[in-house]
């Protein structure tokens, strides 16, 4: 079994299937919701999920990455970008070392 999986809508993941990486087409919350959780139950080192359906499940993703040992990254989808990756990034390093490394700013 692969150690990666990308969840997303079909557009995006289609480019992921080519490279031989398992793929959970999704349409809404609920069925996004779903196969985040089957991706963890089947033990996924590290799951990418669109950030077109990431976003109304950021607190079951912050919990998920606390309670297993999967790797769940936020990347863009094929839909408008808002930037959740980069925002959860900035977090997880401000937590980290208390700094924001991931500004814009050069400041």
């Amino acid at each position: 079994m692969s150690e990666i999986c990308v969840i997303g809508e079909k557009d995006y993941i289609l480019c992921w299937q080519g490279l031989g990486i398992k793929t959970f087409m999704v349409r809404n919350i609920a069925e996004t919701e779903e196969k985040l959780n089957q991706a963890v139950n089947e033990k996924y080192q590290f799951i990418f999920i669109t950030e077109t359906y990431a976003d109304k499940l950021l607190p079951r993703i912050k919990q998920l990455t606390l309670e297993t040992s999967s790797c769940i990254t936020i990347i863009p989808g094929s839909k408008e970008k808002k930037d959740l990756g980069t925002q959860r990034l900035r977090e997880i390093s401000e937590k980290a070392v208390g700094v924001d490394l991931i500004s814009k700013d050069s400041s």
